[in-house]
């Protein structure tokens, strides 16, 4: 079962390292049948359906959203939406690759970007974007 974890955990970096990207780019690791589409203004959303581990090896289904910018062709933020179960499979990996700021918000110094994880009710929600501050 750990196992079994720990290649779920390293495929789903690919998913949290697609900030920064184009749209081709995450196109050519997640393909275009996206789940849906939204368009905005200033950006575009595209969203896929999954699954992520919880502790225990079992899954819950995720969404995983990419916010593109309409001008620069750019992925300038990622969430995850899954069940709240999920929240300690988020925790753990980003103990594994950023530091703790504050309560639910890690920092990755390496590429300069922030993680944050709201748990509510069922649902565990992440924003992965660069930190301009």
């Amino acid at each position: 079962m750990r196992i079994l974890i720990l290649l779920i955990i390293l495929t789903s970096q690919t998913c949290f390292s697609q900030l920064g990207k184009t749209k081709t780019e995450i196109f050519s690791n997640e393909g275009s049948n996206y789940a849906d589409k939204d368009i905005q203004n200033d950006f575009t959303v595209y969203s896929y359906s999954g699954k992520v581990p919880k502790l225990n090896g079992e899954l819950c289904n995720e969404l995983v959203s990419y916010f593109m910018d309409n001008e620069y062709d750019i992925c300038f933020k990622v969430t995850y939406a899954s069940c709240a179960a999920a929240a300690n499979t988020y925790v753990k990996f980003f103990n594994d690759v950023a530091v703790k700021i504050e309560a639910n918000k890690w920092k990755d110094y390496s590429d300069d970007s922030i993680y944050t994880l709201m748990v509510e009710g069922q649902f565990a929600y992440v924003e992965h974007f660069y930190d301009y501050e």
